[in-house]
């Protein structure tokens, strides 16, 4: 994710026990990105759209996986993990939106690829749930949460939290 370019400002210093990046803020992807995530936060109240495509902006900002010309270590894969949250977060954050501007029929492919990658996130299954049923699929809604509880069921030995089982019981009630 990070990229210093040709800037003659950006330096990569020794420092025991490694290195450090030295650089003017915005020079990394990071920065923007973060910066970006910071103003859609702001906007959030005030102005869906501009909250939308700042967060469509700081997501631009990824070309791959975190950190992945970085040789793997316990410090690198730490940061990965938690500059993958990071943007997980954000594309979240961006589907509550969408969902709030009822861009469901749009959400939908993303979200099943989201919880095809990310089968045990209750959040993006959620998402997902309301996207189908707001688009009249109430069935595939319930399947989708079917697939969660089994999953969860056979490889956490969980059930659903709260927040999942609530969504799936709205539907319900209003379809039968």
């Amino acid at each position: 994710m990070f990229s210093a370019g040709s800037t003659p400002s950006v330096r990569v210093n020794s420092h025991y026990p490694g290195y450090r990046l030295e650089a003017p803020q915005g020079a990394v992807d990071t920065d923007r990105f973060r910066s970006l995530c910071n103003q859609a936060q702001r906007a959030r109240n005030r102005d869906l759209d501009k909250a939308a495509t700042c967060y469509q902006e700081a997501l631009r900002c990824w070309r791959g996986r975190a950190l992945q010309d970085v040789p793997p270590g316990v410090i690198r894969d730490a940061e990965a993990r938690r500059l993958e949250h990071e943007r997980t977060l954000a594309l979240t954050r961006l589907v509550e939106i969408d969902l709030e501007r009822g861009r469901y029929a749009d959400l939908v492919p993303l979200l099943e690829q989201l919880v095809e990658e990310r089968p045990l996130d209750e959040r993006l299954c959620t998402q997902l749930m309301i996207a189908l049923d707001r688009l009249g699929r109430a069935q595939d809604a319930l399947d989708a949460y079917q697939r969660i509880r089994e999953r969860m069921a056979a490889e956490l030995g969980m059930d659903p939290s709260p927040v999942l089982e609530r969504e799936m019981r709205r539907i319900l009630e209003r379809t039968e």
